[in-house]
């Protein structure tokens, strides 16, 4: 079986859901290997630059938390955009 690292272009041109949820406290991003904290930093940047593209999806209309939802184009986007600079 092959596995594909998230900086493998295989990764960017396999096909995936157009969105994904944040992964659950102390896992890591099936697809791309950041944390959950790391995407939702992305994700929750000030309005006037997300780096990432998300919608928060709430079941019931006074529930006062919901579901964060991740643009994976945006997200792999990002990445490839993202200096690769290693130190």
């Amino acid at each position: 079986m092959k596995t594909l690292t998230p900086n493998s272009n295989e990764v960017i041109n396999q096909p995936h859901p157009e969105w994904m949820r944040l992964p659950k406290n102390g896992k890591r991003c099936a697809l791309t290997g950041l944390s959950r904290t790391t995407l939702f930093t992305l994700a929750t940047q000030p309005k006037s630059a997300p780096q990432v593209l998300s919608k928060v999806i709430k079941t019931r209309q006074q529930a006062s938390k919901g579901i964060r939802l991740i643009h994976v184009r945006s997200l792999l986007d990002f990445i490839a955009s993202s200096d690769s600079k290693e130190s």
